[in-house]
């Protein structure tokens, strides 16, 4: 049956089919797969920036995962587009806030750590690393369901904020740099960015110093759980060229 100009378009997203879909080249399967690798490819490349030190690619990593798994009433994501949302994500982070016979005090954070650094100067500093495999050994890695995933509270700051992957991945995106700069952003996520309320503190000659946000650090894991995803789930978009080895953590 022929679709009329004025008809509904069949894709389904309730417009016209003029206005919609009618003199559209729609993607292949081929596409897809092609911009998976190169989402794959640019993941891996932005990772090892992260290593290498230029930890504001966790913005565009945020993105950069955000294209692959989030969906919207207009946009699909990528793994939607490819009929594989229903694939089963690694979740390095612990489980000790649904676990009843473990109290938690304090903060929460749940697949990253801290590290103290001296430089050559003997100063020192204090900062948030992602584990990436090196997890504590009571840790369970497993695979769950991708809403299981992001809803999962990862993040628990000294005002008693939860924070889920998904959270971290759109509020570092959407509104902090990722795709976008919003001119305000939640007051909760600003604290935890900006203004230490996980409460760590680093003592200098007797001055408590402010350890930076865990934010970034945290999409470092999450870009470090998706490629491992990835890597099981779509193996043939990895080869010799395109290598997955974090050094990290």
């Amino acid at each position: 049956m022929k679709v009329g100009r004025n008809d509904l378009c069949p894709c389904g997203s309730g417009k016209k089919y003029k206005k919609c879909c009618l003199d559209k080249y729609m993607l292949t399967n081929s596409d897809l797969y092609q911009h998976l690798k190169d989402e794959i490819q640019l993941l891996i490349s932005l990772c090892k920036f992260y290593d290498e030190g230029a930890e504001n690619a966790a913005k565009i990593l945020a993105l950069r995962i955000r294209v692959l798994i989030h969906d919207t009433k207009i946009q699909k994501s990528l793994l939607s587009q490819l009929g594989r949302k229903n694939i089963l994500f690694y979740d390095t982070a612990s489980d000790a806030l649904g676990n009843p016979n473990i109290k938690i005090i304090g903060p929460f954070h749940g697949f990253i750590g801290n590290s103290i650094t001296i430089s050559p100067d003997g100063s020192s500093s204090l900062k948030w690393v992602p584990f990436l495999d090196n997890t504590p050994p009571h840790y369970r890695i497993k695979k769950v369901p991708l809403q299981n995933w992001l809803n999962k509270v990862v993040i628990v700051d000294g005002n008693n904020n939860e924070f889920t992957r998904e959270d971290l991945i759109l509020c570092v995106c959407d509104k902090d740099g990722g795709a976008h700069i919003d001119p305000e952003i939640d007051k909760d996520y600003a604290d935890l960015s900006r203004h230490n309320s996980m409460g760590w503190k680093l003592m200098r000659n007797g001055a408590g110093i402010d350890e930076e946000g865990p934010h970034l650090a945290c999409i470092r894991q999450i870009a470090h759980e998706v490629v491992k995803t990835l890597k099981d789930e779509f193996p043939e978009c990895f080869s010799e060229s395109v290598i997955y080895n974090p050094t990290f953590g």
